[in-house]
């Protein structure tokens, strides 16, 4: 069986107890390790009874098994601000030992723009924007040269994420190949 992984999705459900709820997904990723899957994907799913944000989830739910690879299925970029999610995956990265791995999408919701406001483009042009913005900053990329006074540093700093976990943009894998076909190079991952 070399070269083969086990692994599952989940939605982390709850009811009346979200705490409850989400004690009981960090369970099952600890029950999971402890019966030889190598990974667990929980999927984001706003606005109902199941995890709304992964990442803050798998901080916790990574300090308690400690080889399960964790991943998200998928995160909807359209509404994500591209460089705090930077910041926060290489965090959680980092504090689970390099086990993160991120699926994010360019779809989403339209209805949803009443709660996380419209933008002065289509959703997918939006997504698509905020989807390479995203990349860049999990790559390390300088985001921006500050380039005059005011600004925070000096003159000529290249402004990057941190914390960067260097290997998480390869562990990207959903995002690598949306953003290989639009640079026109092929499909290098499966998501």
């Amino acid at each position: 069986m070399t070269g083969r992984r086990l692994g599952f999705n989940t939605r982390v459900s709850f009811s009346d107890d979200p705490g409850a709820g989400l004690r009981e997904g960090i369970e099952l990723f600890r029950a999971a390790e402890a019966l030889g899957y190598q990974s667990g994907w929980a999927y984001q799913r706003h606005f109902d009874h199941y995890l709304s944000s992964p990442l803050p989830f798998f901080a916790a739910a990574g300090q308690h098994p400690h080889r399960i690879t964790l991943g998200s299925a998928v995160i909807p970029m359209r509404y994500q601000d591209p460089v705090l999610l930077a910041e926060a995956a290489g965090t959680r990265d980092l504090l689970i030992g390099g086990r993160l791995q991120l699926a994010v999408s360019t779809s989403g919701n339209a209805g949803w723009d009443a709660v996380f406001g419209a933008v002065g483009t289509d959703a997918r042009t939006e997504a698509e924007r905020r989807q390479e913005r995203f990349l860049d900053a999990i790559a390390g990329a300088a985001l921006h040269i500050v380039d005059g006074p005011g600004q925070g540093a000096p003159v000529g700093t290249q402004l990057r994420v941190t914390p960067h976990s260097p290997g998480l943009r390869s562990r990207s894998g959903r995002a690598r190949a949306v953003s290989g076909r639009r640079r026109g190079r092929p499909d290098s991952a499966s998501g």
